[in-house]
């Protein structure tokens, strides 16, 4: 081949490997003539600059459907223009180049024109797409690899090698990195993510203000315009920024700060401060084993074990779902609560949970669903935190509370007002007894208004004051007992009836010896 012909075969190579339906045999042939022939190389990179000017020209629309329509629709016109072909056949063969170029770029800038003009564009939004991904990782439960695309609500796993790298079609790159999660909660005028645990890096390209790139964390959000950074969450929320600028928002107060080039910023101090204050304190980031660490500041650590590690699974990127009947006991009595819940005679259980619908559909008599216990059984106890009534309602929140005003069993029991538990639904719920008897109830972040609820003890006969924000118990802790366990589902072993046994996804069980305030109730009722 001469020059020429040899510049007309890159070119259609080049075409095709735009469509994406290039063989293997002509993407060599491809790389060759560009490895090998400089005009050919200077030819294409003019052709790519051209590619670049049309995503300009599309004003900034990030999607790489209108790009590849606009080239493909070029190559389909040079191919069949009826001018082109007219130019073609007038001319001696060996002068047909020379005027087949004028024509084709005369031809080209017209069709450009014309396309910029009538092509159908995307709507405004982003295109995620995975372009890389190692170990362990998934879109929506599934396994993901390289090409699928990114919907939004589309739940983004790590596990403990894996890393997830997804392309925007404006060119910026980011990174799930180690146990991580995130969902996509927008690609429409902006893309917004949200990153419950773990590590996000990322490499944006310069956006308009009116479509930044959003990252909200359980501690705030960071709003970035192009930059690259880290973003971490664990914890707290740990922000670093290589290039560029981001504004981070702590959500508790809203204050905001601007992180430039080098700088570090770390907002949600307070979930910290808590986890040291606390009597028990499990995050369900394991990821294997049978064992849920204690990681509270307090006293000797209070481990959970798994009684049935085939009932229960670990996921990606954080959390321990329930799936059959089973339990998680104390490898001890849970003395250090009783004790000092006992001296303080204050109570906060907090619990950041998915509930199961299959909690809906037990025996009327296999309720409450336990959820939360000091326990000896399902006749005793120091307190429970659970999900339906005995032959009611089943979606409602109920916990029994001993005190020395009450039975053994943590009789009457206090009632939510409403069904808060209707699965499908992650929140997060806490029950709270302060010295003087107020109880309250919070579901995430906000008090919820309860109810006494006095029975007879086969559920007949049953009667509930009238709902309000604090309901006030008689009596006081004083009667805890101290050898009791903490169980955390079932309250009975498998092989026994009347198991009580909760089913969902746990994130996080606290336990403290203090009432909370409500700022503390809304840092940790962000999803950790």
């Amino acid at each position: 081949m001469n020059q020429e012909e040899r510049l007309l075969r890159a070119f259609h190579l080049k075409a095709t490997h735009d469509a994406g339906s290039i063989p293997s045999d002509e993407h060599r042939e491809l790389l060759h003539l560009v490895s090998t022939d400089v005009a050919i190389a200077d030819a294409l990179a003019d052709d790519l600059l051209v590619h670049r000017l049309l995503r300009q020209a599309a004003n900034g629309v990030g999607d790489e459907r209108f790009v590849t329509g606009v080239t493909v629709r070029v190559k389909s016109e040079r191919d069949g223009s009826a001018f082109l072909r007219r130019v073609e056949r007038c001319l001696p063969a060996r002068r047909r180049w020379p005027w087949l170029a004028v024509a084709s770029v005369a031809a080209a800038a017209c069709l450009l024109v014309t396309l910029l003009i009538a092509w159908p564009r995307p709507a405004s939004g982003d295109l995620l797409v995975v372009s890389g991904t190692t170990g362990e990782t998934s879109i929506s439960g599934i396994r993901a690899g390289t090409g699928m695309t990114v919907s939004p609500g589309a739940p983004l796993t790590c596990g403990a090698d894996g890393q997830l790298a997804l392309r925007v079609g404006d060119g910026s790159v980011l990174t799930l990195i180690g146990t991580s999660y995130a969902e996509v909660e927008r690609v429409t005028d902006g893309l917004a993510l949200r990153l419950e645990r773990g590590t996000l890096t990322a490499t944006v390209a310069l956006r308009p203000s009116t479509a930044p790139l959003r990252v909200r964390t359980p501690h705030g959000e960071a709003l970035v315009l192009g930059t690259r950074f880290t973003l971490t969450v664990g914890e707290l929320t740990t922000l670093t920024v290589d290039q560029g600028r981001v504004r981070l928002t702590d959500a508790r107060d809203g204050t905001a700060i601007e992180v430039i080039a080098g700088g570090r910023a770390m907002i949600g101090a307070r979930t910290a401060v808590l986890r040291t204050h606390a009597l028990a304190w499990y995050d369900f980031n394991e990821g294997s084993g049978n064992t849920v660490r204690d990681h509270a500041g307090r006293g000797t650590a209070l481990d959970l074990l798994i009684t049935d590690p085939t009932a229960a699974r670990w996921l990606p990127g954080g959390g321990l779902r329930l799936e059959r009947p089973t339990r998680l006991l104390s490898s001890a009595p849970a003395k250090k609560i009783a004790e000092a819940c006992r001296l303080s005679g204050e109570l906060t259980i907090v619990a950041a949970i998915e509930p199961d619908a299959a909690n809906t559909r037990g025996s009327p008599s296999d309720y409450p669903k336990r959820l939360v216990s000091l326990t000896a059984g399902l006749d005793a106890r120091d307190v429970s935190l659970s999900q339906g009534l005995y032959h009611g309602d089943r979606n409602v929140l109920d916990v029994r509370l001993r005190t020395s005003a009450s039975t053994v069993d943590g009789k009457p029991s206090l009632t939510s007002a409403e069904p808060v538990l209707t699965p499908p639904r992650r929140l997060v719920v806490a029950f709270s007894k302060d010295r003087h008897g107020a109880c309250r109830f919070h579901v995430d972040g906000q008090t919820i208004p309860l109810r006494l609820t006095e029975e007879q003890p086969d559920g007949s006969d049953r009667r509930f004051s009238p709902p309000a924000a604090t309901q006030q118990l008689a009596g006081d802790l004083s009667a805890w007992a101290l050898d009791m366990p903490l169980v955390v589902g079932a309250e009975r072993e498998a092989a026994a009836s009347g198991m009580r046994a909760w089913l969902g996804t746990l994130r996080r069980i606290a336990i403290f010896d203090r009432v909370l305030s409500d700022e503390e109730h809304a840092a940790l009722a962000r999803w950790p």
